[in-house]
């Protein structure tokens, strides 16, 4: 039974089968026999196109025709258009969606004046399957007697001019600036534009270039003359080139500009190449109203496109620069030969600018040219330290002028914003200051950064220019070379003011007639001065050291430059060899005359055992100080005079520091001062000695030697009178030992005695 069911199932499953396929056959003969209009008229949605092409006899007669034609037919949702549209709608022959390959461009039966009456394309693409014409999703399709009818999601609209393109939003912001190039692009019959797709443009320098206009630049139009050669070199015209009609292999192409193109297909990859890299086509067959775009991943260049650096500067949008290197002549400059330019940043150049209104012709040209270096300079080849020769030859310099690399990569101070931007003839490092030239000499001494303020108050006592001088080397002591005021004392100050010969000859011993970097330093050379004074150089581990065999000082900081030459800040002062400041000429100048009476007196200053008290510092006291004290005998004046005497010259006094005197003891132990919070203290053996602090009243002034500083003097408050002496010491404590021994006793007895006497009182005790 059961066998028998299935096999009735069977027979039921099989004949149904055949029925629907008699009954398909059957469809497909009567659909097959019918025309395209026929078709159209029974789908209803496709009514609006089947309106229009009723009202149209050009359309109407292709639906009828007997020649065989297939329509892509829009749904109803979208509009259609007039007769171009609707025969943009039709291609020759029946093609069956199975007969379409991807990427194939089909003849429409829309023929366009732009094409010179040629058919314009139609481009099909399949992805997953799926057939798409000019992007319009194939839903449905029937055959026809007379052709194929496929039903799509979309209108095809006629292709429309360059301003239509998609993925070229760079290319299409360029031809904003020449409409005069636009409009051929749009007008022009059969062109083939090989258009860069935004990621082409990777050098943002040339895209900012070529997007200049030229109210940016002073009215300069080289921008837009180099935008018009590139984007002609893009362009073919008279030739309508699609990828289907590239064959294999190379062949060559003229654009618009003459310049000749090599197109080499391999397969399915085609590149272009005018100069330079090839470009690859990465998107094909864009259809134009006049032509085709192919999408292409790099620019070409014309032979004639050079990117210099006055473009370069252009690109960087330097463009306060560009204006001045064009007014002053010297954009021709860097428009040949190979140079390394520093650029301001336009905030920084138009702040200087604003700054320094007054700038001559010549003071701009000066001014750039110090910007310039000759030949390409990386910023990898940038040593800190390093001194560079820019292009800047002043007239005081028998040489170019120099920039200073700092440590941090600086030059001369400013820093390097970005580096390493190439043109075809050299570098761009964009900086975030100008670089101004190196001041004179006087102006240098200006300088509160530098230090040099003692320096430029000792050149006013002398009848010697600075700024007359060329090609020199100075070496300016710095305000700490002159010794914690040492130098500049109103005593040493006055003896200068009346002794100008003397300051002429200081301040010579400190220039030599030529320029002498610190690279020309780092060796053993003699120099010889302004007065033919030799000064030897030497040097050892690293550092320079100047002077003879009397005074060696270092170089604090080094090549400071000058618009005459360099400046080197040392950390010393030279003196003529034949300079004296006696100790007792001093004391003199300074009214510390009852000092001097006692040194006098006590013969303290010819004692040798102190070698004339060379390499000492002396505390001073006022003349009213001594007044004010009596000393008693001799020793004890001695010993009072030591106790202002300390060893070595003290540049500065610190805090809570001890400086040894030369006074001792009885135990032979020196006796010390103390500065603490601004006063100074005598301290024996660790313990302070005298009740009065002193307080320095004049600074420190020097007593010289075969012109080397040999005594430094203070003027003090007070005299240290020491009130503890240690040889009494031991007596004076026994005795008030037992002094204060007895009263203790008698004090004990007395308590006893009333405790005894009145225990009641006392009982606690």
């Amino acid at each position: 039974y059961q066998r028998r069911v299935q096999d009735n199932i069977l027979q039921f499953s099989t004949m149904k089968k055949v029925s629907l396929l008699v009954l398909g056959l059957l469809f497909f003969s009567i659909v097959q026999g019918q025309t395209l209009l026929e078709l159209l008229q029974q789908e209803p949605d496709v009514s609006n196109f089947l309106n229009q092409a009723l009202n149209e006899p050009q359309v109407l007669d292709l639906l009828n025709s007997t020649d065989s034609n297939t329509v892509f037919v829009p749904t109803n949702n979208v509009t259609t258009g007039d007769t171009p549209v609707l025969l943009y709608h039709f291609t020759p022959g029946n093609r069956t969606a199975n007969s379409f390959f991807d990427g194939e461009l089909l003849n429409s039966l829309y023929q366009d004046s732009l094409l010179n009456d040629k058919p314009q394309k139609q481009k099909i693409t399949i992805t997953a399957g799926n057939v798409l014409v000019n992007n319009r999703l194939v839903v449905q399709s029937f055959e026809a007697s007379n052709g194929v009818l496929h039903i799509i999601d979309g209108v095809l609209d006629l292709p429309r001019n360059t301003s239509e393109l998609s993925n070229f939003s760079i290319l299409q912001r360029l031809l904003a600036n020449v409409p005069a190039t636009k409009d051929v692009l749009d007008t022009t019959p059969e062109i083939t534009l090989f258009a860069p797709v935004d990621n082409a443009f990777v050098n943002a320098e040339i895209l900012n270039y070529l997007d200049t206009p030229p109210s940016a630049i002073g009215n300069d139009t080289g921008p837009v003359d180099d935008l018009n050669a590139v984007l002609q070199t893009h362009l073919v015209t008279q030739s309508v080139l699609y990828s289907g009609d590239i064959n294999n292999g190379t062949s060559s192409v003229t654009a618009a500009n003459g310049q000749t193109l090599t197109v080499n297909k391999n397969g399915n990859t085609i590149q272009i190449t005018s100069t330079g890299s090839p470009a690859t086509v990465t998107i094909s067959d864009i259809l134009l109203a006049n032509g085709v775009v192919h999408g292409i991943s790099n620019i070409l260049f014309p032979d004639s496109w050079v990117f210099n650096l006055p473009k370069l500067i252009v690109g960087l949008r330097t463009l306060e620069l560009y204006k001045l290197l064009v007014n002053s002549g010297l954009k021709s400059v860097l428009e040949t030969g190979e140079f390394t330019v520093f650029a301001p940043s336009d905030e920084a150049l138009t702040q200087y600018l604003n700054q320094h209104p007054n700038l001559t012709p010549q003071d701009v040209v000066n001014l750039l040219s110090y910007h310039v270096v000759n030949g390409s300079v990386m910023s990898s080849d940038l040593v800190p330290g390093e001194l560079i020769d820019s292009i800047y030859r002043p007239s005081e310099l028998s040489e170019f002028q120099k920039l200073k690399v700092g440590s941090d990569l600086t030059i001369n101070g400013n820093k390097i914003l970005s580096s390493d931007h190439n043109a075809t003839n050299g570098i761009v490092h964009v900086i975030d200051g100008v670089l101004d030239l190196p001041a004179n000499l006087d102006n240098l001494l200006n300088d509160p950064s530098l230090g040099l303020s003692r320096l430029r108050e000792l050149v006013g006592f002398s009848s010697l220019s600075l700024n007359d001088l060329s090609g020199v080397t100075l070496f300016a002591p710095s305000d700490e070379a002159f010794g914690a005021d040492a130098v500049f004392s109103p005593v040493f100050l006055e003896y200068l003011k009346n002794n100008q010969g003397l300051v002429d000859t200081i301040l010579k011993l400190h220039i030599v007639p030529q320029v002498f970097y610190s690279p020309n330093l780092a060796t053993n050379i003699t120099l010889n001065t302004l007065d033919n004074v030799p000064l030897d150089v030497t040097y050892v581990n690293d550092a320079i050291k100047l002077g003879n065999s009397r005074q060696m000082f270092g170089i604090a900081t080094s090549d400071v430059l000058s618009a005459q030459g360099v400046v080197h800040v040392i950390d010393g002062v030279f003196f003529p060899s034949t300079f004296n400041f006696p100790f007792e000429d001093v004391l003199k100048a300074l009214n510390a005359t009852e000092f001097l009476k006692y040194l006098t007196q006590l013969n303290i200053a010819n004692n040798t055992k102190y070698d004339n008290f060379k390499n000492y510092t002396f505390l001073v006291p006022l003349n009213k100080a001594f007044e004010e004290q009596e000393i008693a005998d001799a020793k004890n004046k001695t010993q009072i005079m030591y106790y202002h005497i300390v060893e070595g010259l003290v540049d500065d006094w610190q805090e809570n520091k001890t400086y040894i005197t030369i006074a001792r003891n009885d135990s032979k132990k020196p006796i010390v001062i103390q500065f603490k919070e601004g006063s100074l203290f005598l301290r024996d053996s660790g313990k302070r000695v005298t009740g009065d602090e002193a307080k320095i009243v004049i600074n420190a002034t020097d007593a010289y030697t075969d012109g080397i500083p040999t005594t430094r003097i203070y003027i003090i408050d007070k005299v240290f009178e020491n009130t503890y002496n240690s040889a009494l010491s031991t007596t004076a404590i026994v005795i008030i030992s037992i002094v204060f021994g007895l009263l203790g006793i008698v004090v004990i007895g007395f308590i006893i005695y009333k405790v005894v006497k009145k225990p009641s009182q006392y009982e606690d005790c």
